[in-house]
Order: C-alpha cells, then sequence, then structure tokens
C-alpha cells in the first residue's frame, strides 16, 4: 500500500497526506464520489481517471432514463463480445479448409490452359497474387504454379540476395547500397499535413498517448525542414516521459532503419494468411490468428494447397533488404499496462536475413500461448462489460488474438519475464529490466514504436458497431468520451 501510495504522490508531483495516509486511500478507494474527505492526490487521480475514462471505482448514481439506457447498452455489447469470443474458440473441424476444398473441386479452366508450357508462361507473368490463387483451381494447376514460384528464374522469390547486406534494428542507412522504400513527392506533402493534424490534437488531448509515425516517411531524406523539426521535437518530448538515456536523435545527422514499412515484403509470406489476417501498421507487421479454426490451424490452414506452398517458399527471404533481427509480441501487459505496451514472446535472430519458415516455425509454436492469453484478457473484457458504461474505455484488448512483429536488434536481451516481478507497480530496476528488454535505448523513437496503439474509436470499432458507441450523453459529472487516448 506505501508503494503505491508513493508512486500516485510522485505521479501528480505532491506530498503524501500526513494524516492517515492509508485511511484516505481506502476512503477515496469506497467513497471516490465524497468531495469533502479527499486529500489532492486522490481528487487528482480520480480526476484523470475520468479523463482517460478509466472504469469508476464506485458507480455515480444515475438517473432512471440513463440508467436503463446503460442495461441495454451491457447487454447489447455483451452479446458482441460473447459472439466475438466464440469466433476464436478452437474447432473440431477446420471450416475455412472445408470450404477452400469445396471451391477448389468447382473450378475449371479453358483448354488453352492444359498446355502446361502456356500456363507457366501465364502464371510467371501474373505474379504472386494470382499464383496463390491459382493453387486452388486444380492439380494440374497447382503442379504449375510450384514449380513457377520454385523456379531461381522467379524475381519475387527474395531467395538469394547476395550483393544485399541484411540490416537490423537502428543501423544508419547506406544510401550507396540498398536504400529503404521511399514516399513520392505527393505522398510526402499530406503526411505532412497529417503530422501538423496530428500534433495538434495531441497538444489539445488529456492525458498522455504515445504517436509513432512510420520510418518509410518519418526518415525519409525527401521531409521538408518544418516537418523534420515538428518530428525532432515529439521525439524529445516522448523520450522525455520515458525518462531513458538514448544513444541517437532522429534526423538530425543521420537516417536509420527503423521499423519494417521501410521493408518490401515478400509477397507470398503475406499470402500465407487468409483474408484480413495480416496488415502492416505502424511499421510492424500485425498477424492475427484465423477465426473457426482447429488448435492445429490457428496460424495457417493445413490444406495440401498450402503446404506445398509453404515448402516452396520457406528459405526465401522475409523481406528486402534481408533482416537480421524480428521481435515477436502479443498483448499481454501485465506489469506494462499504464505504458499501454505488448509483451515481449521471442526474437529470432540470423545474420544472413530471417527467412519465410524461421517466423513461420516460431509463430506456429507460440500460437497456443498467444491464442490463450488472449482468450482469458477477453473473458476479463465480457466481466467488464457486466458493471461497465459506454464512457469507460474497456477496449484495450484487440478484437481477436494477434501477434505484432516488430524490427529488432541481435543484441537486444530475451532474460526479462514479467513473471519474476509482481504485478501492479513497478520500481526502477524493474522497469529498467523491461526496457532493456524492448530495447528502449536504441534509438529516441523506440518507446514510441513499441507502445503506441490505435486510437479508442478504432479499438472499439473492433469489437463493438458506432451506434453502440455513446448511445446518449451522461448526464453525471463524468467527463466525456475521451477519442484521443
Amino acid at each position: 500500500m506505501g508503494s503505491a501510495i508513493s508512486w500516485i504522490a510522485t505521479y501528480f508531483e505532491e506530498e503524501i497526506p500526513t494524516q492517515d495516509a492509508k485511511e484516505d486511500f481506502l476512503f477515496s478507494i469506497y467513497e471516490p464520489n465524497n468531495k469533502t474527505r479527499q486529500p489532492g492526490i486522490y481528487r487528482n487521480l480520480n480526476l484523470w481517471r475520468d479523463t482517460i475514462n478509466e472504469p469508476t471505482i464506485a458507480p455515480p448514481l444515475y438517473s432512471p432514463s440513463e440508467q436503463l439506457a446503460v442495461e441495454q447498452w451491457r447487454e447489447q455489447v455483451g452479446y458482441r463480445v460473447e459472439a466475438r469470443i466464440a469466433l476464436y474458440q478452437t474447432q473440431k473441424q477446420d471450416h475455412m479448409l472445408r470450404s477452400n476444398n469445396q471451391r477448389s473441386c468447382q473450378r475449371t479452366e479453358h483448354k488453352l490452359f492444359q498446355i502446361p508450357e502456356l500456363l507457366d508462361m501465364i502464371l510467371d507473368i501474373a505474379g504472386p497474387k494470382a499464383q496463390i490463387q491459382a493453387l486452388l483451381v486444380s492439380t494440374a494447376w497447382r503442379t504449375s504454379t510450384i514449380a513457377v514460384i520454385s523456379s531461381l528464374k522467379n524475381v519475387n522469390a527474395l531467395r538469394s540476395l547476395p550483393h544485399c547486406t541484411p540490416t537490423e534494428y537502428g543501423n544508419i542507412i547506406d544510401w550507396e547500397g540498398q536504400g529503404p522504400l521511399q514516399p513520392g513527392a505527393e505522398d510526402t506533402a499530406q503526411f505532412g499535413l497529417h503530422v501538423a493534424r496530428r500534433l495538434d490534437v495531441r497538444s489539445n488531448a488529456e492525458g498522455f498517448k504515445y504517436i509513432y509515425f512510420p520510418a518509410y516517411f518519418a526518415q525519409s531524406p525527401g521531409l521538408p525542414d518544418t516537418v523534420a523539426h515538428m518530428l525532432n521535437d515529439l521525439d524529445v518530448s516522448q523520450r522525455d516521459y520515458s525518462r531513458i538515456q538514448v544513444s541517437s536523435v532522429s534526423r538530425d545527422a543521420e537516417l536509420y532503419w527503423l521499423d519494417l514499412s521501410q521493408f518490401r515484403i515478400n509477397s507470398y509470406f503475406e499470402s500465407l494468411f487468409s483474408d484480413g489476417c495480416f496488415r502492416q501498421h505502424l511499421g510492424r507487421w500485425e498477424i492475427s490468428l484465423r477465426p473457426r479454426a482447429t488448435s492445429h490451424t490457428l496460424l495457417v490452414d493445413a490444406s495440401a494447397s498450402n503446404a506445398l506452398l509453404l515448402e516452396a517458399i520457406k528459405s526465401m527471404q522475409i523481406a528486402y533488404p534481408p533482416c537480421k533481427s524480428l521481435g515477436i509480441y502479443h498483448f499481454d501487459p501485465g506489469t506494462l499496462s499504464w505504458r499501454g505496451t505488448y509483451a515481449f514472446l521471442r526474437r529470432l535472430r540470423r545474420e544472413d536475413g530471417i527467412r519465410i519458415g524461421d517466423l513461420v516455425e516460431a509463430l506456429q509454436e507460440a500460437a497456443p500461448t498467444m491464442h490463450s492469453k488472449w482468450m482469458q484478457r477477453a473473458g476479463q473484457l465480457r466481466e467488464q462489460v457486466k458493471q461497465g458504461h459506454w464512457i469507460d474505455d474497456l477496449w484495450k484488448i484487440p478484437g481477436a488474438p494477434r501477434f505484432q512483429i516488430h524490427l529488432d536488434r541481435c543484441d537486444m536481451t530475451d532474460e526479462y519475464s514479467p513473471k519474476k516481478f509482481p504485478q501492479g507497480w513497478m520500481n526502477a530496476p524493474e522497469e529498467a529490466a523491461v526496457l532493456a528488454q524492448l530495447g528502449s535505448a536504441a534509438h529516441i523513437t523506440r518507446d514510441a514504436y513499441i507502445c503506441a496503439g490505435p486510437f479508442r474509436a478504432a479499438r472499439e470499432r473492433e469489437w463493438i458497431p458506432e451506434e453502440l458507441f455513446e448511445p446518449m450523453k451522461s448526464e453525471t459529472e463524468r467527463s466525456p468520451i475521451n477519442w484521443n487516448i
């Protein structure tokens, strides 16, 4: 209890009450709406909880109309949360696999495409997306497709890149060698407007939220000076919040490899996953597990075509240029819940560049653990809804069990485990151990890269429709919904 009070006092830069602090603290929990007894730090704590829409410790008195609306909201939201959770309960039979097999049996082709040499030429020109679709047409098309994908002449394979030096997080960009992907002039101009709007919203927002802009834009040499200065100021302000020393400052002297938006992803790797299960967001790859899957097909289905595809592409580089280290993370904040970060699962290292087979194997091994954690957190959300209000920001957990893949460094430590430390408040050594594992000192933007996430509306939309976001304006003294958290 004493350590919690000390942390709160430090956070709000107020002195600890001298008269019976423990009693006052308990009073603030059980009677949070009584303003006559609360010391300054506890009043501030409740105001802070309202600002970021944290659920109330004790619910206020609602008017009859609002109480009725709250009860209806809980019923409707609870139904949707339950249905969402049911999507990801493991099945005895893979329904998506069964539908794929049925679809492949119904496909036919023109006699012209029964000439193997002609079919090979067409598929080679058509590219990876069409080749993946061709796997489902027939046995003959599948054979031709695998031959085209496996060919040493396949320029999309990224199988061997002898003149390309593998890179890792924080490396300085060598502009004389292979450079990163870069935006055009029109995209850069639009990005500058987006930065200005986002920072304007941030300056007027209550509470703190990490902001991160993908390095595809933020590390581009074509950025106007005004945009570069705005980004530098943002980096410094967020670095000051994390109270950590960093070894580099972005855009001031050199430009760096900082995230996966700078890399060209292997198209075959992306095509392994079901529709909507893979996306690039905030400089990382997000890979969701498959709904209605069995315990063995959580990541990819086990169809014959997928097995052949994976065998054909597993030795390909996962990206261009090759990357030496990737970190696998998942939603389980634990002791870091106040930072809003994902928890570290595993880090891959390979000096000659990580291959598709390396990452797929690691994800398949980690999928059951990640799925179990998500189901546990989703169950907690289901219980929170039963006591919740539409003002409460309950929507921390993603709407699907989801991996985050980050660009990492080989020398980042794997040693820290959240199980070694108690849940809740963290002291300086514990926090330092976590930050070392996440690589926070590797670059000034690293904390933002790891911790930044979607704003509330995007997180909430994964679970419920927009008509349930705010059925009516609350008649209590609580703050309105803060959409900038």
